[in-house]
């Protein structure tokens, strides 16, 4: 008949503190090591990680927020739609150069034009250690860049015409990005994608 012992001992997590109790059998120590950790990680109010549709919800609702910037006769806004681990960027550019009497010469009309771009991507396919942030300071912005493992053509650029996605190669086959209006927006959005492309499996390239 196995014999059970108990413990107790005081926890400190951050500035609080836990007593924790276990009583196991002695001939399971590594249950009773769990039930430590499991009861430091519910008294403290800690929680896993966000979720994948988490993370891409985050994602979606941050850059919604953060991606509209502009330069000169130009606005950009980018949009972000996710279905599990394959993401779509939509970037729009507004020309507004025909709207401003010192730039207008040559055009037909007074009215701005939108052009459509978009990027199609797995997010299992992007290398883990090449998600990067960029200044822009020529419109004072930032890019986040994502680089496909070993630099595989895996992203599908496309450019609407006649109301229809076409596949041009305007940006490299092997990069995909958003720009957001700061370092600090930035920098959360490179974690978050850290976080996306680590739940999708996505590795690290060894060189």
């Amino acid at each position: 008949m196995n014999k059970r012992y108990a413990t107790r001992d005081w926890v400190v997590a951050g500035n609080r503190y836990f007593r924790v109790f276990v009583a196991m059998p002695r001939t399971c120590p590594k249950t009773a090591a769990l039930l430590v950790v499991s009861a430091i990680w519910v008294g403290a109010g800690f929680r896993p990680a966000q979720t994948l549709s988490e993370t891409t919800n985050w994602l979606k609702d941050f850059i919604a927020a953060e991606g509209k910037v502009s330069g000169g006769n130009w606005r950009d806004t980018y949009q972000l739609l996710a279905s599990g681990c394959d993401i779509t960027v939509f970037h729009d550019t507004e020309d507004i150069s025909c709207t401003k009497p010192e730039t207008r010469a040559g055009c037909h009309d007074s009215n701005s034009v939108t052009h459509n771009f978009r990027q199609v991507f797995n997010l299992k396919d992007i290398d883990l250690g090449r998600i990067e942030t960029t200044p822009e300071p020529s419109f004072g912005a930032f890019t986040v860049t994502l680089t496909t493992l070993n630099e595989r053509p895996l992203v599908q650029h496309a450019v609407k015409l006649d109301g229809k996605f076409e596949a041009v190669s305007v940006d490299s086959p092997h990069t995909a990005y958003v720009v957001v209006q700061t370092r600090n927006a930035a920098d959360r959005v490179a974690k978050a994608f850290q976080q996306a492309v680590t739940l999708c499996g996505a590795k690290r390239s060894p060189f």
